[in-house]
């Protein structure tokens, strides 16, 4: 019987699943999430700590901690302090100019807007794409300076490698070969 009741249980899980009404109610969970996240987004933008955020939006701390560690985690990948410092202010620059264009248009597709004001609007579109081109430099530079920074560690992990067998040396420990041969090759795998 507990075996039938699980089963059933089951079965209308999977109803529930193909129930077109859930599978609304799913899209619009991760349109709120979107939503929110956008606003934790330009509330992050304007200088907001995390608790301001959480009290403007009425969300709790924990969830807007999390919603932040993701919008960084879209665009960070991991690295040293000053990698980091400059992707963030990159990602933070980027986040800044793409919501001045949103913004900017708009201004320009309200048909209340005065032409005056939407001419403004647009040139301020145009100097935000002038700028996110600009931009793609940089961009080029974070990615070299990366690669740069992947390399670093490959070689620090040869030169820890050295090390450890050398202190093994001097401490009258014998090696074998084939921990000399694994402490030494350069060309190892880590």
């Amino acid at each position: 019987m507990a075996q039938q009741s699980k089963i059933k249980s089951t079965k209308d899980q999977d109803k529930e699943i193909e129930n077109p009404i859930n599978i609304n109610k799913l899209k619009n969970s991760k349109k709120q999430i979107e939503w929110r996240r956008n606003k934790v987004r330009q509330l992050l933008l304007r200088g907001h700590s995390q608790s301001e955020i959480s009290r403007t939006l009425r969300i709790s701390q924990p969830t807007i901690s999390r919603d932040i560690e993701y919008i960084r985690s879209k665009y960070i990948t991991n690295s040293k302090n000053t990698y980091n410092r400059l992707s963030e202010e990159y990602i933070n620059i980027s986040l800044g100019v793409d919501e001045m264009i949103k913004n900017s248009w708009k201004i320009v597709d309200d048909n209340r807007t005065n032409v005056k004001s939407r001419l403004k609007a647009m040139s301020v579109i145009k100097e935000c794409y002038k700028y996110k081109t600009e931009m793609l430099g940089t961009e080029q530079k974070l990615n070299q300076m990366n690669a740069l920074y992947q390399q670093m560690l490959v070689k620090e992990k040869d030169l820890t490698k050295r090390e450890n067998a050398l202190k093994a040396f001097l401490e009258g420990r014998k090696l074998t070969q084939r921990e000399i041969d694994f402490e030494t090759d350069p060309n190892a795998v880590f």
